[in-house]
């Protein structure tokens, strides 16, 4: 078991896991560099903060915490290939759009009733351990071909 330090911090890391997943879907596509797929990369977070927050934490955590992460945990689980597939086609295809059309896909694609059922999940998690939902910080070039993200 670790100590109340790491339990904070480890709080933290899945606090800023569930800012990401409870942004709004035209947020969402800005979090990543055009070269990721924000379905995939989206689908990904939360792992491993939320199941090491209740494998570490469960019995310090409130009924109403661990039935909040448990129902997100349960959503993500239920992600299908279709749920993270970029743009329904090739990805080379997609990277020669336009960014501006790329992102209007990505988000058209982040708003279908998994992942909008993903940010309110998210969102009532995050309601839990009394933080606000705030933006992140969009991706951003730090120099060529090194970005910074979630």
């Amino acid at each position: 078991m670790c100590d109340i330090a790491d339990k904070e911090a480890m709080i933290d890391y899945a606090v800023r896991a569930l800012q990401v997943l409870a942004a709004e879907a035209k947020v969402q596509v800005t979090l990543y560099p055009p070269f990721c797929c924000p379905l995939y990369e989206i689908s990904q977070e939360g792992d491993p903060e939320l199941p090491a927050l209740m494998d570490n934490y469960r019995d310090e955590l409130t009924e109403v915490q661990r039935r909040a992460i448990e129902k997100l945990q349960a959503e993500l689980q239920a992600t299908t290939e279709a749920d993270v597939d970029c743009h329904g086609g090739p990805r080379k295809t997609e990277l020669e759009l336009p960014p501006v059309e790329r992102w209007r896909r990505e988000r058209e694609a982040l708003e279908n009733p998994h992942w909008t059922k993903v940010r309110v999940l998210a969102r009532e998690a995050l309601a839990t351990f009394n933080r606000e939902r705030r933006d992140p910080v969009p991706a951003r070039e730090i120099k060529p071909n090194m970005w910074q993200g979630p």
